[in-house]
């Protein structure tokens, strides 16, 4: 994903909103962004990054299951997640959609999820126990799986989707071996793929 934000022309200007935000990856948004906004349901989870950085002020509250709670952001050019929609327990493409709206003409969504080469889709949001949740979905706190067997009947219903994904594309071998980006990584979509969504991807 870090490869992908350093082609995604960020400036100072650029307005960000961070997801569950990783330190590395806040700390060089940050460094760029006087507009980075950091966010989670569990605030306190990441308050080592406020505490180590003090371009982050505050890591705000939001509810991804509250479109109410993205209010106070406004429009946004950039929204980053990764491995966030498996943990949200309401319907996931409402989630995205509502994220993307937030987006200005031009922005983009980078984001990742885990996804396996299961028989399909699954997901569960009634109650479970965290061994159920594991049983079923690989993790206790999670409440789906995407699969590639079907990606094009799940994200593919909202989202313009490559035809193929391939890192290789983007990035020569030297730069994604320098990087140590795994090679069974570069092709095909696995729980390692980056998704980019522009704006004009969403198909609503």
């Amino acid at each position: 994903m870090r490869m992908f934000l350093g082609q995604a022309a960020i400036t100072s200007e650029t307005r960000i909103l961070h997801i569950a935000p990783e330190k590395g990856l806040a700390n060089y948004l940050s460094a760029i962004s006087d507009n980075y906004m950091a966010a989670d349901i569990e605030t306190t989870r990441y308050k080592h990054i406020v505490n180590h950085n003090e371009r982050v002020d505050k890591i705000h509250f939001v509810d991804l299951c509250d479109r109410s709670t993205l209010e106070k952001f406004g429009d946004v050019d950039l929204i980053i997640h990764s491995h966030v929609m498996e943990h949200v327990p309401c319907n996931v493409g409402s989630v995205l959609l509502n994220l993307h709206n937030m987006l200005r003409p031009g922005g983009m969504q980078i984001f990742a999820f885990p996804i396996k080469n299961s028989p399909g889709y699954a997901e569960y949001l009634g109650p479970m126990t965290a061994a159920e949740a594991e049983e079923r979905f690989g993790q206790f706190d999670h409440v789906r799986q995407f699969s590639s067997k079907d990606l094009d009947r799940t994200l593919g219903s909202f989202f313009v989707l490559p035809k193929k994904y391939d890192l290789l594309d983007d990035f020569t071998k030297e730069e994604l071996e320098d990087a140590n980006v795994r090679p069974k990584c570069w092709k095909g979509f696995t729980g390692n793929t980056v998704f980019r969504m522009k704006k004009e991807d969403c198909l609503f």
